[in-house]
């Protein structure tokens, strides 16, 4: 299956806070319920493992 993304768990790379992220096909990482900056202000996430498909969540089954 050709997938738009994946989810996965990340670390802060400063503070070491946890949040979810989607990793894009070009591998850009976009935190999950923030407006991309950890609350220590950071940027920078390490993702944890491979992550996992994104489920289309408005499709239709």
């Amino acid at each position: 299956m050709d997938t738009e993304a994946r989810r996965a768990a990340a670390v802060c790379t400063e503070c070491d806070n946890v949040i979810a992220v989607r990793i894009l096909r070009d591998e850009t990482v976009q935190p999950i319920g923030i407006d991309g900056q950890c609350a220590c202000g950071n940027e920078t996430y390490r993702v944890l493992g491979t992550g996992t498909e994104a489920v289309d969540e408005d499709a239709g089954h």
